[in-house]
């Protein structure tokens, strides 16, 4: 019953969810795509800055072994630089000299490292949905923009699709040209996004993933990163659409490593972000659509920029779009990017705390333990099998109390002492009750229907597919 994929607190004081089913801190060579390394496999290294990989990533690794008949398993180091402020720069690097064989970094760094050709997908406010994003990416723009990655001596393996960068304000909500001026604005690094708020007459300040508010003013953050990092404790307001940029990413590795691989071993690296892009849309979209209303919940404000506004600041952001369009392939992809957006006459995305407050209901999941067996080889609809199932069967234990939540895991050998794992609190919103982890922020939220004492989850969203087998595979009965 070990699951070996999720080892981020196992010597610290609280486990991860998927964690619940290991013992100790030593782990043998893994194959993160699933199972035990073969012997005759290499291993590919993949350097990525989350706490875990995320649904994405992990459908594009399972595919990269499939495709490759095993010869290719992916092994995740994640939290990859993830202290550093120039994390995606250092990153880069560490392809480039052979640290790590594959990673991911955002669109975003490759200007600091030379390379312009994602500028137009970048640009302030020009991609400001979900829907317009997945119309760039149906049009294979950001496959040929990641073609020109020369100078960075990077090549890519895919591009996935990223969420809304918002504009989280401190004490004051950013409206109009007028709240950034002065104001010191945290950035993950990039030059295009320090010219756009210098055009603004902001601050930018690079700061690291996940930095502490101190000192600023407000911070360019996706919705889900916002609510993840409880910057709700520390911030008021976030625009409700004003949306700057998406954040794509791209799987990069080295020529030589390419250029190492068989025919087949190429092709299946190539191949396998064609099944991690749905993965990738779906897992963004659930993101920035879910996240506002936990942060609605904990008091945060989502005040709606007039369309005045939203002029205002175009206007003040031209400047950065003539100097972009000096550079001819940036001028086509801009056009290209503007027509597929005329087409599509829609609004910016925008969550509101009027559509995403929903009410709390107090009482509606009983406190209570609450059991249910694990069968080795189980899996939930989209993900294959747990690995780290290795017990024919075992048990998990969901205990509910005032609102907080802890769970242990539960050997079916005789005698067995359950096992303190994943700890957290959880809140019910009419039919969905979402589970926040102490040890980390990272938010679990699912579906959740009631029937005697038969508690079933489903529909899980923000974590894993660990973490949709461990929680949803079957459903809980109530035990005390």
């Amino acid at each position: 019953m070990r699951d070996p994929r999720r080892r981020r607190a196992a010597c610290a004081a609280v486990l991860a969810l998927a964690l619940l089913l290991t013992g100790g801190c030593a782990a043998a060579p893994v194959d993160r795509a699933g199972g035990a390394a073969a012997r005759d496999a290499r291993i590919l290294t993949f350097g990525q800055f989350g706490v875990s990989p995320g649904p994405a990533l992990e459908a594009w690794a399972s595919q990269v072994k499939a495709l490759s008949d095993g010869s290719l398993q992916v092994e995740f180091k994640n939290q990859w630089q993830a202290d550093r402020v120039d994390y995606e720069v250092a990153t880069v690097d560490d392809v480039r000299t052979r640290r790590v064989d594959v990673a991911m970094v955002g669109a975003r760094v490759f200007d600091r490292v030379g390379v312009t050709s994602f500028h137009a997908l970048l640009a302030p406010m020009l991609v400001d949905s979900q829907a317009l994003q997945s119309k760039v990416f149906a049009a294979g723009i950001p496959d040929e923009m990641a073609k020109h990655l020369q100078p960075a001596r990077v090549v890519s393996l895919g591009t996935l699709p990223g969420p809304m960068r918002k504009m989280l304000g401190v004490s004051k909500p950013f409206l109009t040209p007028t709240d950034f001026a002065g104001a010191v604005i945290g950035i993950q690094d990039s030059a295009l996004t320090q010219r756009t708020f210098t055009a603004l007459g902001a601050v930018p300040r690079p700061v690291r993933p996940g930095a502490p508010l101190d000192g600023l003013d407000g911070y360019e953050q996706q919705l889900g990163s916002i609510a993840g990092n409880h910057y709700v404790d520390a911030a008021k307001y976030v625009t409700a659409n004003l949306d700057l940029w998406p954040r794509p990413q791209v799987i990069i590795t080295s020529p030589e490593l390419r250029s190492s691989l068989s025919g087949k071993e190429r092709s299946a690296l190539d191949r396998a972000v064609l099944s991690a892009r749905p993965v990738a849309e779906r897992a963004v979209r659930t993101e920035d659509a879910d996240s506002a209303a936990p942060l609605c919940r904990d008091r945060m404000k989502l005040p709606v920029a007039s369309a005045q506004d939203l002029q205002a600041l175009a206007t003040a952001v031209a400047p950065v779009f003539d100097e972009l369009a000096a550079e001819p392939a940036t001028r086509a992809w801009l056009t290209q990017i503007r027509g597929l957006k005329a087409d599509l006459a829609g609004e910016p995305d925008s969550q509101t705390c009027d559509a995403n407050t929903p009410a709390t209901v107090a009482t509606a999941i009983p406190d209570g333990t609450y059991k249910r067996e694990q069968i080795k080889g189980e899996t939930v609809p989209g993900c294959p099998p747990d690995p780290g199932l290795t017990e024919p069967r075992s048990y998990l234990l969901l205990k509910l109390e005032n609102g907080s939540v802890t769970v242990y895991s539960l050997s079916s050998a005789a005698g067995a002492t359950p096992e303190v794992g994943w700890v957290g609190t959880f809140r019910v919103f009419r039919d969905r009750v979402d589970f926040n982890e102490t040890a980390t922020g990272i938010v679990l939220s699912a579906a959740w229907t009631l029937d005697g004492k038969q508690l079933t989850l489903g529909e899980l969203r923000g974590g894993t597919c660990g973490d949709a087998i461990v929680w949803t595979a079957s459903p809980w009965t109530k035990v005390t």
